[in-house]
């Protein structure tokens, strides 16, 4: 998606992108034009705020949670080192 306007990306533009470089035909520089800033995958960059959804949704549904898989990082990076202490188990 681009990050200034929001507009969805497909696919295969991005890996077109990233594949030629800044410069050229397809490149994202060109892209960036086409859809009005640069664009980047839908996830959350380390060092990036998480979206309002995700603290949203913690608030709410951890504590009725009876079980909490988390995937994809040690646990000593925050807000995620927190998730298991506001579940309700």
């Amino acid at each position: 998606h681009c990050i200034e306007t929001g507009e969805p990306v497909p696919l295969g533009e991005v890996r077109r992108a990233v594949a030629v470089g800044r410069e050229g035909p397809g490149g994202w520089a060109e892209l960036a034009e086409r859809y009005g800033g640069l664009c980047k995958p839908d996830i959350v960059f380390f060092g990036e705020q998480l979206p309002a959804r995700f603290f949203e949704a913690a608030e709410a549904d951890l504590p009725a949670a009876e079980a909490l898989i988390v995937m994809g990082t040690s646990l000593k990076v925050q807000p995620f080192a927190s998730l298991l202490g506001r579940c309700g188990l």
